[in-house]
């Protein structure tokens, strides 16, 4: 019958698909990406493990790039006499002591020391200028240690030194001194009238104005007035009684409302 004939079709079918399923093996239908609208723009989600593989490879290269440089320099005893000076060009013997100064390499991720004579480095200015930012010192001698410990405390000191000069020199740059040709001009600090003929100073530190030499002095006590402009013209008597002030640190104790040159220059 009919019924009998689509069974064994059906049977046979069946029977087929069992047989190229044993022999081929299956493979999945790839998986099409997820796409979703962000920002306006169609863009693919990464897989989640993918993702967090990529993660750790991220934060692994960041935490390399990372860390934290060397010291600045490097002191040590020439292994072998190989190396050459960066300063002078000649070698460096064995066992000499020898300074490196830490520096990026080209050829490597990571730094290299640029060798020099201990001599070299210490016959310079500026080198050096803390302790702190050699490696190794502490597995030197004794008198070696002392020579890089005294060059880093001399360079301190000069430093102290020129930063304090150009602070004065700044100052010295921005103000003048002259005496006051009206009784118009207020002082800026204490924001009373400076008589006619007495002395008086501009300064731009803070914006233009005009100030009393005791109130001026006041803000910036170690001010070198004699190397503002306009000190040669004011007389001997004035520029005397302003050394003096400066030197006694009688512009602290001026009375308020006194502003007469008389009064600010009392001894």
């Amino acid at each position: 019958t009919a019924y009998t004939l689509f069974a064994k079709i059906r049977n046979v079918i069946a029977r087929r698909e069992s047989i190229l399923k044993q022999r081929t093996p299956f493979f999945p239908p790839p998986r099409r990406p997820h796409l979703c609208w962000c920002r306006g723009s169609q863009h693919q989600h990464q897989e989640a493990a993918g993702g967090e593989g990529r993660g750790e490879e991220r934060g692994a290269l960041a935490a390399e790039m990372a860390a934290p440089p060397p010291k600045a320099w490097k002191a040590e005893y020439a292994k072998s006499g190989r190396s050459s000076c960066k300063s002078c060009k000649s070698p460096i013997a064995k066992d000499a002591l020898r300074l490196g100064k830490m520096v990026q390499a080209t050829q490597f991720d990571g730094f290299m020391p640029m060798w020099n004579h201990a001599k070299c480095i210490l016959n310079k200015k500026n080198q050096i200028k803390s302790v702190d930012d050699v490696e190794g010192i502490d597995a030197l001698r004794w008198d070696d240690q002392e020579k890089i410990r005294n060059y880093a405390a001399n360079s301190s000191t000069t430093s102290t030194a020129t930063a304090t000069a150009s602070s004065t020199a700044a100052i010295s740059d921005k103000c003048a001194i002259e005496v006051a040709q009206s009784a118009r001009a207020s002082c800026r600090r204490c924001s009373e009238k400076i008589a006619k003929g007495t002395v008086r100073v501009s300064s731009k530190l803070d914006g233009q104005g005009w100030y009393h030499v005791s109130c001026f002095l006041e803000m910036s006590p170690t001010a070198s007035v004699e190397k503002f402009p306009g000190w040669e013209t004011l007389s001997h008597d004035d520029r005397g009684a302003i050394i003096d002030v400066v030197k006694k640190g009688a512009a602290s104790k001026r009375k308020h409302g006194d502003h007469s040159f008389s009064s600010l220059f009392l001894t």
